[in-house]
């Protein structure tokens, strides 16, 4: 029998709090976007200027992060259409050369 999360968590919670136990639930939230890549603002600031606007936006590009830092030691193939925003957030995810 698989129970609904709610109820999952509400005993979970009772049993806790019974015992006296205290844990901190963390929700994942995507409007909180973490290590955004360093060149991001830069390269922003250089599509607007020179009006390319079809740059990924930040969700596409934590996809991507998450993407290429799932295959361990991988080798890709990018082929850029714009300004190199989307590499960016690639070359975040990608393992270090050293």
């Amino acid at each position: 029998m698989v129970l609904p999360l709610n109820i999952i968590c509400d005993k979970l919670y009772i049993c806790l709090w019974q015992k006296s136990i205290s844990i901190k639930i963390v929700l994942m939230s995507d409007s909180n976007i973490l290590n955004i890549p360093k060149e991001h603002t830069q390269i922003l600031a250089k599509s607007k200027e020179i009006g390319c606007m079809m740059s990924s936006d930040l969700f596409v590009g934590t996809l991507l992060k998450t993407l290429i830092s799932s295959k361990s030691n991988g080798r890709f193939l990018k082929l850029g259409t714009g300004i190199g925003l989307s590499l960016s957030w690639m070359i975040e995810g990608m393992d270090s050369l050293l």
